[in-house]
């Protein structure tokens, strides 16, 4: 073999070669009726905190900062379960507290209710709110506008999660604040080499260990009732969201 054609095999085989490992889309995020539980980790000095619970006098709160109020629960699971135009989180807190979010597909519209105090008050917000993105961190919205950052540019080689061959992925990002200069933080992910479904993901603030259901929710979702008012409301001032 000619010393050409030995160039060009080898050139062939790294093609195929990355090919099979950058696969298009990089990630394959669930579509549709789906159901996630969601082991959080937070990292030391970054706990997400509950932004319903009034912060202690002098301690950083969410608004600002990564880090919670002083005493403020944080998250410890997620079990997410999305059917047709609703999703539905349920949230375990470190306080033994638990809490809900209902989002909206079609609108981006999420709705939670705050884990302390003798009643649940019930507050919504839009995608890309700050309070939105602490009450369900903008990962776990688990879609394409979460994963824009995953890239071969932000892909660092094979590793080992949990004892899960993957391939793994990082890169710094730049986040507005509500004040003050952005901040900066080193997103991670984890992803499965043969589905390229996400294992782990990590904003920074916390580690995200994902486990999909094999099978699709067969069982609809129904606004609590609690919800419904609030919804209402909602739905009264804000004509082009559409009916449930």
């Amino acid at each position: 073999m000619s010393k050409m054609r030995r160039l060009l095999s080898c050139l062939g085989l790294v093609l195929l070669g990355s090919r099979a490992l950058f696969a298009d889309p990089l990630v394959a995020l669930p579509s549709g009726d789906m159901a996630c539980s969601v082991a959080i980790t937070a990292h030391a000095g970054t706990a997400i905190p509950d932004p319903a619970k009034p912060p202690v006098t002098g301690a950083p709160g969410p608004a600002g900062s990564a880090k919670p109020a002083t005493g403020a629960p944080v998250m410890k699971t997620d079990e997410i379960v999305q059917v047709k135009k609703l999703r539905r989180d349920i949230f375990t807190w470190s306080n033994g507290e638990t809490s809900e979010t209902w989002t909206i597909i079609d609108s981006g519209m999420t709705m939670a209710e705050k884990t302390v105090g003798p009643s649940k008050f019930i507050y919504e917000m839009s995608r890309g709110s700050v309070i939105r993105n602490v009450v369900c961190p903008t990962m776990l919205d688990l879609d394409a506008a979460s994963t824009t950052w995953i890239s071969p540019q932000s892909f660092t080689g094979k590793a080992d999660h949990g004892g899960k061959a993957s391939l793994h992925y990082q890169a710094r990002i730049s986040l507005p604040m509500p004040a003050g200069p952005p901040r900066t933080v080193l997103y991670q992910a984890w992803i499965d080499p043969k589905t390229f479904v996400p294992i782990a993901l990590d904003d920074g603030d916390a580690l995200y260990e994902l486990t999909f259901a094999p099978q699709k929710p067969t069982e609809p979702l129904v606004l609590p009732v609690r919800f419904q008012k609030d919804l209402q409301q909602y739905q009264n001032a804000n004509a082009t969201i559409r009916h449930l």
